[in-house]
């Protein structure tokens, strides 16, 4: 299968109709904000690994809080500093062990279904921060109905990928997705 997940295809995806489309559906405005809540009303650094043009980001800027975006797609990152939120081009997949910034919160929605190997991912954002919530689809839209997703997750299999990194794992189902809150 040829994996599409390239910043060339989510730049032109960030940078066309699909940039529209995504930020029409009303159900992730409320997973991001349900998010935000959880994250708490104590400004922090909220760091959104792979978040494209980031629904959490934004929330999290108007609650005050200060996220920085790291996307591999410069159209996402050139959105997201369109709306006053810093961003980082950076492919995720390609991470050197290194902190890409220092952050009280990480965000990973809608990445670990579109990783090869996911595992990186979440070692990344352990590295970052002790506190992290992650959202995959609910057991659908796995490979055979999203051309760019790898995997289908339902909760025992993100709960054991996390499970190895976090201390903490708490999962709930919110529509058709899962949203994973985690601590060390």
């Amino acid at each position: 299968m040829n994996n599409l997940n390239t910043a060339d295809f989510y730049d032109a995806y960030w940078g066309g109709e699909g940039c529209k489309t995504y930020l029409r559906d009303r159900q992730l405005d409320e997973i991001a904000q349900y998010i935000v809540w959880q994250i708490g009303a104590d400004t922090c650094n909220v760091l959104d690994l792979g978040g494209g043009i980031s629904r959490v980001a934004r929330f999290a800027k108007q609650a005050g809080h200060y996220p920085l975006v790291i996307d591999f797609s410069q159209s996402a990152i050139d959105a997201m500093r369109a709306v006053g939120i810093p961003g980082k081009v950076y492919d995720l997949t390609k991470w050197k062990r290194r902190k890409l910034a220092e952050a009280d919160v990480v965000i990973c929605t809608e990445v670990l279904e579109h990783i090869e190997e996911p595992e990186n991912i979440v070692k990344m954002t352990a590295a970052h921060a002790p506190r992290a919530f992650f959202t995959v689809p609910d057991n659908c839209m796995g490979p055979d109905e999203c051309a760019t997703h790898l995997r289908k997750y339902d909760a025992g299999s993100l709960r054991k990928l996390l499970s190895a990194h976090w201390e903490s794992v708490y999962i709930r189902s919110m529509y058709r997705w899962l949203i994973a809150e985690v601590t060390a």
